[in-house]
């Protein structure tokens, strides 16, 4: 709107001069930032028209007033076009939670790197909690939870389920249960720090899983319509459930030497086949 006002006041004084060269760049960087607003908002009459605009940019001859014109329609078009979308608004205190991922993802990073297909769940359900969407909030936290429960099993080198269903096709508290039979034969023998730490990883992993199952039955089935702070608590419980994960299974310091380890030497068999090249 600023330019479209300098070009509406040189164009009434001075509507036949030629639009000097330096002007041409702020130009094309408003058609570019209006062009990829207008292909994200789908108002197509726009987005063309302003294809169109670039076009006569990059002929390289324009008066005053014809840009003043192209930024007045285009301005009118959009205008028009706007009348038919609707826009949601985000409260200041609620945008910690939208649209969040990568760098700044609700769980943190170890869960973001340990949790791949946890990710779009994760922001999905950050994005619910912003727009006042709670049980949508639960029903992606719950999906959270699968996730980790299943990969953990996976983790575990649990294939089947009863020697015959495919995990994938398990029952929750089928899968639960196997996970209970590994983590007790993976206890320590001898007492100490570290059968300690199992025992508790086990006892506080089995006793998330019963509760979030419970919840998730009452949430599937139309028995609950959970409010802001149940959706919040629910949220602190999970992120705190998946870092647990993250931390005790799938980040340990061995398995980050591992991977580690792993990647060195993928790399080097890459610098080996471009030497042989």
């Amino acid at each position: 709107m600023v330019i479209k006002r300098h070009y509406e006041n040189v164009g009434i004084k001075n509507p036949g001069a030629i639009v000097m060269p330096e002007d041409f760049i702020p130009l094309n960087s408003l058609a570019l930032h209006l062009k990829w607003h207008c292909t994200k908002l789908e108002i197509p009459k726009s987005t063309d028209r302003l294809w169109r605009f670039e076009n006569r940019l990059m002929s390289g001859v324009c008066t005053n007033s014809i840009i003043m014109a192209e930024l007045q329609e285009i301005h009118n078009l959009i205008s028009y076009e706007m009348d038919d979308n609707y826009l949601a608004f985000i409260p200041k205190n609620k945008t910690v939670y939208f649209e969040k991922d990568g760098d700044s993802a609700l769980f943190g990073p170890d869960v973001y790197e340990a949790f791949e297909s946890a990710r779009k769940e994760i922001k999905s359900a950050g994005n619910c909690l912003a727009a006042d969407e709670y049980s949508a909030a639960v029903f992606h936290l719950l999906r959270i939870v699968e996730i980790g429960l299943r990969d953990l099993a996976r983790e575990l080198h649990i294939k089947k389920v009863k020697q015959s269903t495919p995990l994938d096709y398990a029952q929750w508290k089928e899968v639960v249960n196997e996970i209970a039979i590994i983590l007790e034969k993976k206890l320590p023998a001898a007492k100490g720090p570290k059968k300690t730490a199992a025992l508790q990883f086990k006892h506080d992993t089995l006793a998330d899983f019963k509760s979030f199952d419970v919840i998730r039955n009452e949430i599937m089935h139309c028995r609950w319509s959970c409010n802001e702070q149940e959706a919040l608590g629910l949220f602190v419980r999970v992120r705190e459930f998946m870092q647990r994960l993250a931390k005790n299974v799938f980040l340990t310091p061995a398995k980050k030497r591992s991977n580690t380890k792993k990647f060195l030497n993928e790399m080097a068999k890459r610098q080996k086949k471009e030497n042989q090249k």
